[in-house]
């Protein structure tokens, strides 16, 4: 594949003050919307990151349980925490959970304070595949950044942050990203 670079050079001024985005006839209103812009590399580094996943071993892993993964934290959670996190009706996430269980990368456990509930957590293989799948990210990153340009880079990621820390009703779980704690995440 041929690496085609794309550096930009910006600079933040009164040109580059927001607007709304401008409708796009080609492609329909959402063009330009910040929604777009930050969907759109998402998806292509989730598209990349779990065709590496098939091919490098885990085949079973499919977008889907990335809802799991991107909502599990470290100590666990239960099935209900993890829907309502994902913004998931708690049967789609048990089904999702079920599955990765089945498959390895997960394992239930009773919760050591409320012996009637359980926890969710990943498996020794589960939290192998994970770091695997955060390398193959860090990959698509690096690559970006040399498309881009590091410093371009290393703005936006900045300017990512600042944005994820200004948004007063995030998720619970995103309350960790909005105190500036990494949650890794390339699901």
């Amino acid at each position: 594949m041929k690496n085609t670079e794309v550096k930009a050079t910006f600079q933040i001024d009164e040109q580059s003050a927001w607007r709304p985005a401008d409708p796009d006839a080609t492609m329909g209103s959402l063009t330009g919307t910040l929604s777009t812009l930050l969907r759109i590399p998402f998806e292509a580094q989730a598209s990349r990151v779990y065709r590496a996943l098939a091919t490098s071993g885990y085949p079973e892993i499919r977008e889907a349980h990335g809802a799991v993964f991107r909502h599990l934290p470290l100590a666990g959670a239960s099935v209900s925490d993890l829907a309502r996190r994902a913004g998931m009706v708690k049967q789609s996430m048990g089904y999702l959970v079920d599955s990765l269980v089945s498959l390895g990368y997960l394992q239930i456990r009773k919760d050591p304070v409320d012996k009637r509930a359980n926890v969710v957590r990943m498996s020794a293989k589960g939290i192998k595949m994970q770091q695997f799948a955060i390398e193959i990210g860090k990959r698509i990153e690096a690559e970006w950044a040399e498309r881009m340009g590091v410093v371009e880079m290393g703005a936006l990621r900045a300017l990512l942050k600042l944005l994820a820390s200004s948004i007063p009703d995030l998720p619970e779980q995103n309350s960790a990203r909005r105190r500036g704690v990494d949650v890794p995440s390339n699901f």
